[in-house]
């Protein structure tokens, strides 16, 4: 009887974790270009809806600021707004055991 039991009570845990979303978790999105970013937008790759992660604060090359993000881990979009207005768009980014990221001018992110 405690066997049958034990075994119920796994099944219940393994479906009631299957049909939990994804977790929120927190990442760290440092300024590694050679420009003060005056906006931050985080978007799904499959979406339109963008977040400004900044509203009016900056971030100055070298600063950094902790984002959390919920649902998969891949398909992410990150857009920096340069003070002057232009933008650098870092494209479909894996997320996947990554806690922090450093944005390049040149488009690309070191992911760790």
């Amino acid at each position: 009887m405690k066997k049958c039991f034990m075994l119920s009570a796994v099944a219940v845990l393994a479906l009631m974790l299957m049909s939990v979303p994804a977790f929120a978790r927190q990442v760290a999105v440092m300024n590694g270009c050679n420009f003060v970013i005056a906006g931050l937008n985080l978007s799904d790759t499959n979406s339109n809806d963008a977040t400004d992660l900044l509203g009016n604060d900056v971030l100055k090359p070298g600063e950094g600021v902790n984002i959390n993000i919920q649902g998969g881990d891949s398909g992410w979009d990150l857009i920096a707004v340069a003070d002057d207005g232009s933008t650098v768009t870092f494209e479909n980014l894996n997320l996947s055991g990554v806690s922090q990221i450093t944005l390049k001018s040149d488009g690309s992110a070191d992911l760790r």
